[in-house]
């Protein structure tokens, strides 16, 4: 496994958010919908990770409210993210999945892009070689 951050910087501003590390959530407040797995808490969003299975290591982070959901819009390969979608279906390829890992739960659904960032921010910082869009290397594709 690689080194990598286990938080990004925080806003202590915010004392009343409540953030769960990872997959620490009681069940309780999972429920199954026809839409899939989802943690229903009104405006809570989950940052994650995508990682390679191969070697553990990040490749990608995102924010949804909704991972099952989030996790098989990424496995259509559908959208702008040519880097993303080729590291994909490498895996696929290889009849393997990534994983899906929570990083960190903000339950202020306003909050969460900036959240995002800030993980993306500390993995770039350690070194990851993300394939988010925002650090696609001009013309290697989207």
């Amino acid at each position: 496994m690689d080194t990598v951050p286990h938080s990004a910087p925080q806003d202590n501003s915010h004392q009343e958010e409540i953030v769960y590390d990872r997959a620490d959530l009681p069940w309780e407040h999972w429920e199954i919908r026809k839409t899939g797995l989802r943690y229903h808490r009104g405006t809570t969003m989950v940052i994650y990770a995508l990682i390679d299975p191969r070697d553990g290591k990040a490749r990608y982070i995102g924010k949804t409210n909704n991972l099952l959901a989030r996790f098989n819009e990424h496995m259509r390969l559908n959208g702008p993210n040519d880097r993303k979608h080729a590291w994909l279906k490498e895996l696929l390829d290889l009849y393997m999945l990534p994983y899906m890992h929570t990083l960190e739960v903000v339950n202020v659904h306003s909050e969460a892009r900036e959240r995002e960032v800030a993980w993306i921010e500390a993995y770039i910082k350690a070194g990851v070689d993300l394939l988010n869009i925002e650090n696609t290397p001009p013309g290697e594709g989207a």
